[in-house]
């Protein structure tokens, strides 16, 4: 009996869905390990900017208090569990660092080596992004390696040896400088924002101003197998490609292929794309003596700071109060808090008119009594 057109859509539709459980049995019901963006670095560098590119929306970002979370999801296709991203994004520069451990924990290893970190720097505050720099790659570097080390497995222990390293597997396996790379431990990306404010700011300058900070970070990015961007909010250019970097990191699609921009421009360039010949040696001063025993990143440290002196930078938190924040008002809490303030402060002048009662009394040798 032959069949109508209907019979055989109602066939092709069944099979097809038998196909769709098929697959899905295939891939399994767990969820992956969701990957995670971490972005740190220089208070108000616009890291809340990028992650609003990276989410897509157009809003006015706030200040960001302390350590804030957000995620993103993406449909992978019919019947598969969707995608999500962890979005981490500390304020307040270097004070509020120690608020990564709570992210960074030698408990969870596979969230650790999920994790993906993007430092934000303000270009055009030169005595002031270095620290943030230093201090952001080393505590993390540290931290990261120990939580790794926890990981007896043999995956974890090429990991640390570079073998099998998210980061190693995307550089040239003839690349020159493989061997002096030292890559960090989880994929890395520098962004240096305010790029337009940069230009301004170097113009009153000399043009080797401008060259040594952008070679600087060339260095340390290469040194650390990272992804070094220029951007500016206003430049969609610019945004798009980090963008598109951000969502190769998240959602492992395929990596962003464009030409890299070492110079002449913003910078743009991704892990491997850089070598240190191109990027060559620092200025030679009097500073650095003749037999002095300095690594290249240490050369390029001193000439960089010899040139931009930096600014102490508190890593306190106490120094900044996020209570006296206008932004962050709120008029029954702070009635509150203002009614405790006070009964605090007259029961300490309290206290201390009845200390000083005491002393007085103990001091004419008269016994004293608590009542």
């Amino acid at each position: 009996m032959a069949q109508s057109l209907w019979d055989l859509a109602i066939k092709q539709s069944r099979l097809k869905a038998g196909s769709v459980v098929c697959y899905v049995d295939l891939v399994g019901s767990a969820q992956p390990t969701p990957s995670s963006l971490v972005f740190v670095g220089c208070e108000s560098s616009g890291k809340s900017t990028i992650i609003n590119n990276f989410l897509e929306k157009n809003e006015v970002p706030r200040k960001t208090l302390a350590l804030e979370f957000n995620f993103c999801r993406r449909n992978r296709g019919p019947c598969f569990p969707k995608t999500v991203v962890h979005l981490w994004e500390l304020g307040g520069g270097v004070k509020f660092a120690d608020l990564l451990d709570a992210i960074i924990t030698k408990d969870s290893v596979e969230y650790v080596k999920k994790l993906r970190i993007v430092i934000v720097l303000d270009l055009s505050k030169p005595t002031e992004f270095w620290t943030h720099l230093t201090h952001f790659i080393s505590s993390l570097e540290s931290n990261i390696s120990a939580a790794l080390e926890q990981s007896r497995s043999q995956v974890n222990r090429d990991s640390r040896k570079g073998k099998s390293n998210h980061t190693w597997q995307k550089i040239n396996a003839n690349h020159p400088d493989r061997g002096l790379m030292t890559v960090f431990p989880v994929p890395l990306t520098i962004i240096g924002s305010k790029y337009d404010m940069f230009l301004t700011f170097f113009q009153k300058l000399k043009m080797e101003s401008q060259d040594i900070i952008t070679k600087l970070l060339r260095f340390v990015a290469h040194s650390y197998g990272a992804a070094l961007f220029f951007t500016n909010a206003v430049d969609t250019s610019m945004t798009k490609k980090i963008r598109n970097y951000l969502n190769y990191l998240a959602f492992d699609t395929s990596m962003p292929i464009t030409p890299p921009t070492l110079d002449g421009g913003p910078l743009h360039i991704l892990p491997g794309e850089d070598s240190f010949d191109s990027i060559g040696l620092p200025p030679s001063e009097s500073y650095l003596k003749l037999g002095d025993e300095c690594t290249p990143f240490q050369l390029w440290e001193k000439a960089f700071i010899k040139r931009f002196p930096q600014v102490t930078i508190s890593t306190s938190a106490q120094d900044n109060d996020p209570g006296a924040d206008e932004q962050f008002a709120e008029p029954e809490v702070d009635a509150i808090r203002q009614l405790k303030d006070e009964e605090f402060e007259r029961n300490r002048r309290q206290s201390e008119r009845s200390m000083q009662v005491r002393m007085q009394l103990a001091s004419v040798d008269e016994p004293v009594f608590d009542v």
